[in-house]
C-alpha cells in the first residue's frame, strides 16, 4: 500500500475547516418584526460610514421591512433622523415600497433637501401629480440619466411627460 505521511506543516482538517469558515462571507442576519427590524437598521447604520451604495445587509433588512405592514409610517420619521446614515437606510427602504400615502409628501421633500440619495423614486410611490412634478423638478436641477431622480421620472412613466413639457 501507499503510505501517506502527515508533515508538521500540514494543516489538521479541523484548521481547515476553521480556515473556511473564517474566509466564508457572513450572511446577513435576520429580523422578524418592525421594531427589530429597526434595530437593525440602526446597527447597520453604526458600522456604514462612506454613505455609498448597499450590501448583502441592506439589501436583506430593506427586503425584510418592505414585506411588513406600517413600514412607511416608520420609515419616514426616520428620514429626519440625526444619523444620516439611519436616513440613508430609510430612504433606501422607502426606495422600493409599493405605495407611499400622499400625506407624506412633505417629509419626503425634506429628506431630498437633505441629500439622501436613495429618496427620489419614493415620489414615484406617492404617484400624484405634485410627487410627479418634484420628481422632474429636481431631475432637471441636477440631470444625469443614472441617478435616483432619473429612475423616479421613468417610475412616473408617461405621467410625466407633462410635468417634463411644463418644465421647459
Amino acid at each position: 500500500g501507499i503510505a501517506i505521511l502527515a508533515r508538521e506543516d500540514t494543516p489538521s482538517i479541523d484548521e481547515l475547516v476553521r480556515e473556511v469558515a473564517q474566509t466564508e462571507p457572513a450572511q446577513p442576519e435576520t429580523c422578524n418584526d418592525l421594531e427589530a427590524c429597526i434595530a437593525r437598521l440602526r446597527a447597520i447604520a453604526r458600522t456604514r460610514s462612506d454613505g455609498g451604495g448597499m450590501g448583502a445587509q441592506e439589501d436583506a433588512v430593506a427586503s425584510r421591512l418592505q414585506a411588513m405592514p406600517g413600514v412607511v409610517d416608520a420609515m419616514v420619521p426616520l428620514l429626519a433622523d440625526t444619523d444620516v446614515e439611519v436616513a440613508e437606510l430609510a430612504a433606501y427602504v422607502l426606495r422600493d415600497v409599493e405605495a407611499i400615502d400622499q400625506r407624506h409628501l412633505p417629509a419626503i421633500r425634506a429628506g431630498l433637501d437633505r441629500d439622501l440619495g436613495w429618496l427620489a423614486p419614493a415620489l414615484a410611490r406617492i404617484g400624484t401629480d405634485e410627487a410627479a412634478e418634484e420628481a422632474v423638478k429636481r431631475l432637471l436641477a441636477e440631470y444625469d440619466a443614472g441617478n435616483q431622480e432619473a429612475y423616479a421620472v421613468e417610475l412616473f412613466g408617461e405621467r410625466a411627460i407633462p410635468m417634463i413639457i411644463n418644465a421647459a
